[in-house]
């Protein structure tokens, strides 16, 4: 069982809290896998929670951006053309006339 941690937080336990939350991990989880009491994490980690997910997704993002604004992956850059700007797939459409039967 992990000692409670009764400090400040230091950068690296941040960090950690940030990754985990970011993970999905319950602040219950994150409280018994970093020894921090539930007082400790309501006063100086529970903003890391509500953020991390976000700044994972940022982070994500990107990196998605720089690999498809880069030239050299091109099934990225297609893909963030979809997602980003509403490009559609081009391909045959109907017209609306059919053939004629013969």
């Amino acid at each position: 069982m992990s000692t409670v941690r009764a400090m400040h937080p230091s950068p690296s336990l941040v960090e950690s809290v940030q990754v985990l939350g970011a993970c999905g991990a319950s602040p219950a989880v994150i409280m018994r896998e970093l020894g921090l009491s539930k007082e400790v994490f309501n006063l100086y980690y529970s903003k890391e929670v509500a953020i991390g997910l976000d700044l994972a997704n940022a982070r994500v993002a990107k990196v998605f951006f720089e690999m498809a604004s880069s030239g050299d992956y091109p099934t990225l850059t297609l893909a963030w053309m979809k997602m980003r700007a509403n490009w559609k797939e081009s391909g045959s459409q109907d017209s609306g006339s059919a053939a004629p039967d013969m």
